[in-house]
């Protein structure tokens, strides 16, 4: 039976899973609008109508591919911080798919996609994890001076060095025993430094 020709939305969706396991062979570089025409059964002239060129398909095909970020309410900072995380470490599953990691990252560090990244993705995520240590702070789980930014920033290093180093998503549990530590002992704004100068984080 003739099925037509592919609707509009058939043919986003598929350039771009397409062009998402181009970026995860060999990144930016790699996008090539006439493999993608061939696989996607449509045209370089109507791909370009849609993006006008790989930096515009690369940045939708980071977005496209995350979840968006929601924000545990479990009514404990260990087990927000824990779920928070995790939807992080999914997030980059989603992408992945159990592909290398190494290129995608490079495609989301260089200068034409980070901005956007940190603006569309990176900001949502941060501004959560901000809410979620200002609710364990008023419940008093947490010392007031909590440096939130080094917490946030340990807990996403943990994801990112597992998802590209390591090359293995990290685990709950291993997530739940930063938390617990870093929740115990929490980094805390204006600590001294050993050569006794103060941060200003």
């Amino acid at each position: 039976m003739n099925q037509g020709r592919p609707r509009d939305t058939d043919i986003t969706e598929r350039v771009l899973e397409l062009a998402r396991a181009q970026l995860l062979d060999g990144g930016l570089a790699a996008l090539n609008y006439d493999a993608l025409a061939v696989g996607a059964g449509t045209s370089r002239t109507a791909i370009y109508r849609r993006w006008p060129n790989r930096t515009d398909l690369a940045r939708d095909v980071v977005e496209a591919s995350t979840l968006p970020w929601v924000r545990p309410e479990t009514g404990s900072v260990v087990e927000d911080l824990v779920q928070h995380s995790m939807q992080n470490v999914l997030n980059q599953q989603m992408v992945l798919r159990g592909r290398d990691a190494s290129s995608l990252w490079l495609t989301i560090l260089s200068p034409e996609i980070l901005d956007h990244f940190m603006e569309r993705i990176g900001r949502r995520r941060r501004d959560l994890g901000r809410e979620i240590i200002a609710a364990g702070i008023s419940r008093e789980e947490l010392p007031a001076d909590t440096d939130e930014e080094l917490l946030l920033d340990t807990l996403a290093g943990l994801a990112l060095f597992r998802s590209v180093v390591a090359r293995r998503p990290a685990a709950e549990h291993e997530i739940r025993t930063v938390v617990r530590s870093l929740c115990e002992t929490p980094p805390r704004r204006g600590a001294a430094h050993p050569d006794g100068a103060a941060t200003t984080t």
